[in-house]
């Protein structure tokens, strides 16, 4: 973006459509601090009495980053829609993972999705699932603010370091006051400015191009932007090489649903504070159902841009990739104070992605740490909460620090980090094998798991180098198979140990073929949950 000038200039109604935003989540964060209690439940779950379709849009909100706003759109404009195809799978493979692993969730009083790991192996087990969650987290925080940071600059122009800091320290301060109450609650005021901010690049694309939408999917599918590929023999082979094909469309949209819903505290959390498994089960499939109509809307406006500039080539400078002509139409086509609204949809998805992280991780290290372990008690209410409230402040700084290193280091640092976070996001698939083996599998014992848990890592940790950094870039696989053979490490190590020392003690309510009737969750202030 260096060499073209992409800078949003911002009328006076555009401040006020900013300011207007920040002023609704501080007053969020001062009317979540009332009837707050001194306890860690209030603080991370909000009571437990969080409405059904709160937590629906507050999921939506927190998987949804500044990144997919302009990704979503780019990735349409540039390739077209096959990479949206997963999201029309998932559907199928949501109730699968409710069955799964929901329900265990809600058999008892739990904070955490790794209290489950230790109830079914073992502590060191529940450990490990709680460092690669905050190690994979508080990474993916780092990068993701710094990216939304790059991106804020381009359109507006704010220094990175500006952005980084002030929304940062912004955003720990009302996750530390609030608690999860106000993170949630912004999380709804999130996802609706990013609706509006989205809606409004869609609505001038038809009003400049007096274009219907069934018209602008016509041209994008006859210019190869829409599934064209499906109808391809290349897509129905097995490449480890191609970008997407149908083996890894199966793949991707069958771990998404099962990874949130067992190994990933970020979604686990919301759904925790919800009344009870049943509203938290209506919470799941309400998001997903929506959750495809409104990422319609994000790649739709992607294909109206390539209509736009396919019908008007000379707005469109040949310097701008897909991945900057979104700015570039917001900075050259909408009028005030649709910029601001744009802008407070950008702050509104980095600080709902920065929060999450924040109260998740603090909430892990807390439960799964200090209060397992011993260092800490529940005993006393305020000294619990200002422990909680420290711990959200240090897992924010580290986040910001992340993007901070980002910002200041050189292209070796950055392609580091980046390589970093790429590769520690793959542990995902070992956690989600932890969670796997638990309730399917019966006969495999906790010091299995272990060791499956330690060698998947290795095996997860060193493909990204063996096979994709290591090699010449004409003969790298793709990176999302990179994760699998961790996978089946760590799926096949433990059942084979399980052959020669089964598991033998009892396992009520910890396998699906144990699990009793899910009850109401009781409230736990009284008797907390280590």
């Amino acid at each position: 973006m260096s060499s073209i000038d992409t800078n949003v200039s911002l009328s006076p109604f555009d401040w006020i459509a900013v300011a207007g935003y920040l002023g609704i989540v501080v007053g969020i964060t001062v009317w979540s601090r009332f009837g707050q209690k001194d306890s860690s439940e209030s603080y991370f779950l909000a009571g437990r009495g969080m409405n059904w379709i709160v937590v629906a849009i507050a999921i939506f909100a927190t998987l949804f980053s500044t990144i997919s706003f302009v990704a979503s759109p780019g990735e349409a404009y540039g390739h077209g829609l096959m990479m949206l195809l997963p999201a029309f799978a998932m559907p199928i493979f949501v109730p699968l993972a409710v069955h799964l692993f929901l329900r265990f969730f809600f058999s008892g009083p739990t904070f955490t999705a790794y209290e489950y790991l230790e109830k079914r192996f073992n502590l060191p087990t529940r450990i490990g699932g709680a460092v690669l969650f905050c190690v994979i987290r508080l990474i993916y925080a780092g990068v993701v603010f710094y990216a939304a940071a790059i991106i804020i600059e381009a359109l507006v122009g704010w220094p990175p370091l500006l952005t980084i800091s002030a929304v940062g320290l912004f955003t720990i301060a009302y996750t530390t006051l609030g608690g999860m109450k106000a993170v949630m609650f912004t999380d709804v005021a999130q996802a609706l400015i990013l609706i509006v901010g989205i809606s409004a690049v869609f609505w001038k694309i038809l009003v400049a191009t007096g274009a219907s939408p069934i018209e602008i999917f016509e041209y994008a599918s006859h210019n190869e932007r829409t599934f064209g590929q499906l109808f391809e023999k290349e897509f129905w082979t097995l490449n480890f090489h191609t970008r997407l094909n149908v083996w890894l469309l199966i793949l991707i949209a069958a771990s998404g649903p099962l990874m949130s819903l067992s190994c990933d505290q970020l979604v686990i959390q919301r759904l925790l504070t919800s009344k009870d498994f049943k509203s938290a089960k209506k919470s799941v499939y309400f998001n997903y159902i929506t959750m495809l109509p409104l990422g319609l809307l994000f790649w739709g406006a992607g294909l109206g841009l390539f209509y736009f500039y396919g019908i008007y080539p000379e707005k469109l400078p040949g310097e701008v990739t897909p991945d900057k002509v979104m700015g570039w139409f917001i900075s050259t086509e909408l009028p005030p104070p649709i910029p601001g609204l744009i802008i407070a949809a950008l702050l509104a998805a980095l600080m709902s992605t920065i929060s999450s992280v924040v109260n998740s991780v603090a909430t892990v290290i807390y439960k799964d740490g200090l209060l397992r372990l011993g260092h800490v008690s529940e005993e006393n209410g305020p000294q619990t909460l200002r422990i909680c409230r420290l711990l959200s402040i240090a897992a924010g700084l580290v986040g910001v620090g992340i993007s901070i290193l980002l910002t200041t280091g050189g292209e070796g640092v950055k392609s580091s980090v980046l390589e970093i976070a790429g590769v520690w996001s793959g542990l995902w698939m070992v956690l989600l094998s932890a969670f796997l083996l638990g309730v399917l599998f019966p006969r495999v014992s906790g010091k299995a798991m272990t060791v499956g848990l330690v060698l998947g890592s290795i095996v997860c940790l060193s493909c990204p180098y063996l096979f994709y950094y290591s090699v010449p870039a004409g003969e790298r696989i793709s990176f999302n198979w990179l994760s699998w053979p961790g996978f089946v490490v760590t799926m096949g190590v433990p059942l084979l140990i399980s052959l020669f020392a089964p598991e033998r003690r009892e396992l009520v309510n910890l396998t699906l073929r144990s699990l009793k009737p899910v009850p109401t969750i009781a409230k736990s202030d009284e008797n907390p949950v280590n």
